[in-house]
């Protein structure tokens, strides 16, 4: 059986461009999933239940992975 874990967030948004994971750019949903893919030691995706702007903070964003 497949196990989704939650994960509720707090961050800092200023050096980040935003929730969604983009291209050449710092993004908060890419730096998540590329440290759970460090621990893991496979890939990992994150989904997020919103999206945030560039340079929005959150306190308790919330995200799900598998």
């Amino acid at each position: 059986m497949i196990q989704t874990y939650r994960l509720t967030l707090c961050y800092e948004g200023t050096r980040y461009h935003g929730w969604e994971r983009k291209q050449n750019q710092d993004t908060v949903q890419g730096k998540v999933e590329d440290v759970l893919a460090r621990l893991c030691a496979q890939a990992v995706k994150v989904d997020g239940a919103g999206r945030t702007d560039a340079g929005v903070h959150a306190r308790a964003m919330v995200a799900s992975t598998r």
